[in-house]
């Protein structure tokens, strides 16, 4: 019974272990399945404790069986639908073939051969292509990470092509039953479902699982991050700990803008842990500074995997991606001084804590409704423009503008309507859900639940970012 019931947090564990093992050795061009799969075994043994189920009862377990079922009719119901995507063009093409590639290849470079030729005699063939793939001396890099490529190749080892095409809709599976695992820990084993079909229903999830895109695989790191966050600050676990900080910093090999999906969680659960009464001060402050330095090590990892096997693309968006890696640095560094601060006035001031911690909810969930309201509420009152823009996308922007029937302004954005688009994937309804969501943990962490922290940071920062500043056409 112990076993089942803890079956959606230990069936998380193998998908994140596989991810973490194949982008290790991808990274080292060494994709085999004779070192993938015992690295990944080893993991998942490593932190199977620190995966289980709040409580051993008997809800818990009818939750588990229904959620394990549901995600399994899931993944059988869309299997049919799965997308044949091999037009080499924006991400789902190239990352399908470099599944495909790597099934056959431990190393995701591909030899140039007779493509130079190719591209010659053939009046439309290209032997570089900045929005897919380039040539870097006498290999071909598929453009992005790798860790996505090289997941979907343990789908080709077991079935070929098939086993490619089919893999990523596994992924989104289990990252349904990583919304479930982490909602029963706040929520219960019956109210936890509630969330999982929902997203299980949404365009967005299924659209994005049945082809070859990585925000599946970035939820399910991200997801499982914030639940061995939650359970490491509450059993004070450092096997736990370790798994948050491995896999919400492995984001960085499955997308270039990863550390914006690791900073969040990095704060949120240095943070938890110093507002935590697990240990002395002294054993917090190390394990929220381990943490974070854990963290940072395997997101620079990701970097330095990423300028390795796609340099051209790397070196294409440097600018943004430096900045990034910067700003993650930045907000590590204030964690870690807060996490002092934090200590020190515990330590030495614990009578101006009392006064003040009554109005510190209050404040902090007002501020967070008002921030997104205000971002909500952006068409009304502000119009983006970027300054910056290329002659192409000001050509671009221009065009569609055109076609609709719009002003001519190649300088707008649109970012003031990123609100707006959500609600066109998931409905204003649950907009205003996800708002009071937010605003409740919000006053939660600073009340009763102060490991809500770590969700309220790791799923805020790179919600913040994007609808501030989208960066796709």
């Amino acid at each position: 019974m112990r076993v089942f019931t803890s079956a959606p947090e230990r069936i998380v564990l193998m998908g994140v272990a596989l991810a973490l093992s194949a982008a290790a050795w991808v990274s080292l061009g060494a994709l085999h399945w004779w070192l993938v799969i015992p690295t990944a075994a080893a993991i998942s043994a490593w932190g199977w404790r620190a995966s289980r189920a709040p409580d051993n009862t008997t809800g818990m377990t009818r939750g588990s069986a229904i959620a394990v079922t549901y995600a399994a009719v899931w993944w059988l119901a869309n299997l049919p639908f799965v997308a044949e995507y091999f037009v080499v063009r924006r991400d789902p093409g190239f990352l399908t073939l470099m599944g495909i590639w790597l099934s056959d290849n431990p190393n995701p470079n591909m030899p140039v051969l007779g493509g130079t030729e190719a591209a010659d005699a053939a009046g439309r063939a290209l032997e570089d292509a900045p929005e897919a793939w380039n040539r870097k001396d006498d290999v071909i890099q598929a453009q992005g990470a790798k860790m996505l490529p090289a997941v979907l190749a343990i789908g080709g080892w077991l079935a070929r092509t098939d086993g490619v095409l089919a893999t990523n809709l596994v992924v989104g599976a289990v990252g349904l039953l990583a919304v479930y695992a982490l909602a029963r820990k706040m929520m219960g084993p019956f109210a936890a479902l509630v969330p999982m079909i929902g997203l299980s229903l949404s365009m967005s999830h299924i659209w994005l699982s049945r082809a070859a895109y990585t925000e599946p695989l970035t939820m399910l790191l991200l997801l499982a991050a914030i639940s061995w966050g939650w359970y490491g600050v509450t059993k004070g676990s450092l096997s736990a700990l370790a798994l948050a900080a491995l896999s919400s910093g492995a984001t960085s090999f499955v997308r270039i803008d990863g550390p914006a999906y690791a900073v969040g969680i990095g704060v949120g659960v240095a943070v938890a842990i110093a507002l935590s009464s697990m240990g002395s001060t002294r054993g917090r402050i190390l394990k929220a500074i381990g943490f974070a330095a854990t963290q940072g090590l395997v997101v620079f990892l990701g970097i330095w995997s990423l300028q390795v096997w796609s340099a051209e693309y790397y070196a294409r968006l440097s600018e943004r991606a430096d900045a990034l890696s910067a700003a993650y640095a930045s907000m590590l560094g204030l964690s870690a001084v807060a996490v002092l601060a934090i200590a020190l006035v515990r330590q030495n001031h614990g009578g101006f804590i009392n006064r003040i911690r009554s109005a510190v909810p209050w404040f902090v969930a007002i501020g967070t409704a008002s921030l997104f309201i205000g971002l909500t509420s952006r068409p009304l009152w502000y119009v983006s423009r970027n300054e910056n823009k290329s002659a192409f996308h000001q050509d671009l922007m221009a065009f569609f503008q055109q076609q609709a029937g719009w002003e001519i302004d190649p300088l707008r954005n649109y970012a003031e309507s990123t609100v707006t688009w959500i609600s066109l994937y998931l409905g204003w309804p649950l907009i205003a859900l996800g708002i009071a969501g937010f605003t409740l943990i919000a006053f939660r962490s600073f009340t009763t639940e102060k490991r809500g922290l770590i969700a309220l940071t790791a799923l805020l920062a790179p919600a913040l970012l994007y609808m501030i500043q989208p960066s796709i056409v």
